[in-house]
Parts: C-alpha cells; structure tokens; sequence
C-alpha cells in the first residue's frame, strides 16, 4: 500500500468499529501522518459513523445523501468530490471489499468541526489519595506502598487494594482519609475486615483501628461495603445527613454533596437508616432500597435489583430506566469530564443499558445513541456538548 496516497476503506471501517488489527492501526496511522489533514476527514467520518451509519443498517448511501443535506450547500459544493467517493465506499462497506479509497486533494477544503471525545477523554483507572493522620499525602496508583502507623501495617497489593492489618495497634485512635478523585476508583480493607470500593469522586474517612463500642466512618460519595460480622461492635457509615448502622452486611451508599438524593441498596443482610429529618430509623432487607431527598425532605422506599446498584465495582454500569440526568452524573464522574446539556428537555429521558467501564467513550456513547434518547452528542471548549436532535 502507497501510505502516502491510498488506504484501504475496510481498514478505516475497522478502526471506527474499534476492532482493527495492530497492523490496520499502523497502517492507518501511516496514512495519517503522510499528510495531516487527513485527520480532518477521520473525524469526519467517524462522526458520520457515530451519528448516522451505525443507527441505519447496510443503508450507507442514503445515509451520506441525508447528512450531506444537513452539511448546507457550501459545505456540499465543497464536500462534492469526498461525496463521490465515500458514497462508492459505503456500497462495498458491508461485503469489506477491496476497494482503495482515495482523499483528493481538492476535497481537504471543508469538513464538519468535530471530534473524536476518545482523543480527549479516557475511562478512569485505579487510583487515589491517602491521607496521614498528620497530614502527609501519599498517591496511590501502581507503586507498592507498605509502611507502618503505630502499630498498624498498611500495604496494597496488585490487586489495588489498600489493606490494614492491626497485629499490635496502640491504643489511642488515629484516622486516615482516602480520596478518590474524578475518572479513579479504590478499594480498601479496614482494620477489622470490612472491605469498602469507593467510587470516583469519593472520600472516606476512618480510624486505623477501631476501637470503643462502635465502628464509625465518614462518607462522601459513593462506596459499596461489605462490612465483616461483628454484634458487640456495630458498623455505622455517616453519610452526608444520613447514618447507616449494620453488624455485617452488604450494601451500596451513594451520597455525593451535589447529589440532592442520598441512596442506600441493601444486597444482603439488613441494615437501619436514620437521617436528619426522621427521628425513628427505617430498615431495609436485600434488594430494598432507601431515597432520601435532602432538599424536600421526603423519603422513599421501594423494591430493586441490588445488583445493578453495585456493578460498577464490578468493571461496568448498569441502568435501569436511570434519568439522563443522572446517566450523565454517573459517566462523567469515572471518564473525568465537563458536559452541557443545551436542551433541558433531554433530562426527562430515561435510559436503560450497560456497558463495560473500559469502554471508549465514543463506544459508550453510540450505545446511549441507539436509545431512544433523542440526542447530538459533539466536543467544544473542552466540554461534552449534549443538544436534542432535530429530525
């Protein structure tokens, strides 16, 4: 293949369907470094892809003459040679044909202003911040920690999990904080067993050792616990106005301050939660889950999957009928990024899927695109921009 003037079309068609080969990708990197503005008609197409083709079945053709349409007419005049081949091209997509598509020179003018989020934005990874009790900051990611604090020996593994092990602990109380920032997620094992995932954006404070008649801790954010059995020494979660006390049990507490709604799902055992406002605690038993609304001050119980509350500790998301809103809340916390939504109606949508949390976002939002949501998706000043779609 001549990189400098030719690729083959099915070796673009794999890279936009994200299952190209180490050598398709190498060729196509070729071909884009031989001449730099042919990037401008990668994204192109790939947003072609995302917003028309991959919705439409084998019905490339019409799709390009209905987006060319929407391109205006100066845009078509100057788009007219590029049309003439991709339309060609699209044809022949579904057989992966032999055909060598060629970018004329005359058709590099003009293309649509957009771009690919996956060269922006990437899903999170294992990370964090642990905090000393006299302040010192330690990041964790992939070097090895294991030191000791007074009596207590912390280490992680390779597994990302920060561990505390009280062999000869002293006696007065010493706490530690771990912070979880946008686009990371940890786990972490207490003293006594408990084993808590935090999710990003996520804060938890604890003592090295527990002592006293209570285990006490302090949350903000989203974490799932799953707290070791202990009856002469009950496990309370604080929360942001809400209070979780459990003996051994597991459950998922989403409580973030931006969050007026503060949500406990109970997998297994039972747990009681108080709040601020109701003096008398509810108790909940597996796949019962708890709504607090802090603004209005009402609360709700009702009956749930508690699985799909939980699986993003498990390496991907599930929603069932989640409010776009939320959707959005959730996805751009783990791939870390800003978002508008130009079109309010949008939020009244509701969405239902999953996809694995190492997805490319442009992946991930191709899924929510086959929705029925009715939405554009495009990238400026650094933000996800989320508008309705005009049909």
């Amino acid at each position: 293949m001549n990189k400098n003037h030719s690729i083959e079309w099915k070796v673009i068609m794999s890279h936009l369907k994200g299952c190209a080969t180490p050598e398709e990708e190498e060729q196509l990197r070729n071909w884009l470094e031989a001449e730099p503005t042919r990037e401008q008609y990668l994204v192109a197409a790939r947003q072609a892809w995302q917003d028309e083709i991959a919705s439409v079945g084998e019905d490339y053709e019409a799709t390009f003459q209905e987006l060319m349409t929407r391109i205006g007419d100066t845009r078509k005049r100057q788009l007219k040679r590029l049309w003439s081949y991709a339309a060609a091209a699209c044809v022949l997509i579904g057989l992966f044909a032999g055909y060598h598509f060629f970018y004329p020179e005359s058709s590099r003018q003009t293309v649509p202003e957009n771009t690919l989020l996956s060269d922006h934005i990437h899903p999170g990874s294992s990370k964090a911040i642990l905090i000393l009790n006299n302040g010192q900051e330690i990041a964790l990611g992939d070097s090895i920690l294991q030191i000791n604090l007074n009596g207590v020996e912390v280490k992680n593994d390779s597994t990302n999990t920060l561990q505390y092990h009280a062999d000869h602990p002293e006696n007065h109380e010493h706490h530690n904080q771990l912070l979880v920032p946008r686009g990371g997620e940890y786990c972490v094992t207490l003293s006594d067993g408990t084993t808590v995932w935090l999710n990003s954006e996520s804060e938890l404070r604890y003592p090295t050792v527990f002592s006293g008649d209570t285990r006490r801790v302090e949350l903000r954010g989203e974490a799932y616990f799953k707290v070791a059995h202990n009856e002469q020494q009950p496990f309370i979660v604080d929360a942001d106005g809400c209070r979780v006390e459990v003996l051994g049990t597991e459950f998922n507490l989403c409580a973030y301050p931006d969050d007026t709604e503060k949500t406990t799902t109970l997998r297994r055992g039972k747990v009681k939660i108080g709040t601020d406002r109701f003096s008398a605690p509810d108790t909940l038993y597996p796949d019962m889950q708890l709504t607090y609304d802090t603004q209005s001050q009402k609360k709700q119980i009702r009956q749930v999957n508690a699985e799909i509350y939980g699986s993003w500790r498990k390496g991907h998301f599930e929603f069932d009928h989640t409010s776009f809103e939320q959707f959005l809340k959730i996805v751009s916390r783990w791939y870390d990024f800003d978002y508008q939504v130009k079109d309010s109606t949008l939020l009244d949508y509701h969405f239902t899927g999953s996809f694995d949390k190492s997805d490319n976002i442009d992946d991930m939002f191709r899924i929510l695109k086959s929705s029925k949501i009715p939405v554009t998706i495009s990238y400026q000043d650094n933000q996800v921009i989320f508008d309705r779609k005009q049909h």
